[in-house]
């Protein structure tokens, strides 16, 4: 998903992964942020979701400013660890 954001004071970007198949968090799930810098797309940040499937930041270190971010989850090696298959690679 795309996130859009404003210029917030101590602000960051978070998320939740729920596994909805399973009906539960979606444990260890990577996820990487980027914000678009012209044509590209400039990683900010990476961690991985709690047992919870939360993240209370993906962007440590960088400050947050008006324009466009995306998540990118690696949903892959989620579902290889379930020793399920995956649709596809990594969602964003």
């Amino acid at each position: 998903p795309l996130v859009m954001c404003a210029l917030v004071p101590n602000e960051s970007i978070s998320s939740h992964v729920l596994d909805t198949v399973a009906g539960e968090p979606a444990e260890r799930v990577a996820i990487s942020a980027f914000f678009k810098e012209g044509d590209d797309w400039k990683r900010i940040g990476e961690t991985y979701t709690g047992t919870d499937g939360r993240v209370p930041w993906v962007s440590p270190g960088f400050a947050l400013k008006k324009g466009t971010y995306k998540l990118v989850f690696a949903v892959e090696d989620y579902y290889k660890r379930k020793q399920m298959e995956s649709f596809y690679p990594y969602v964003e």
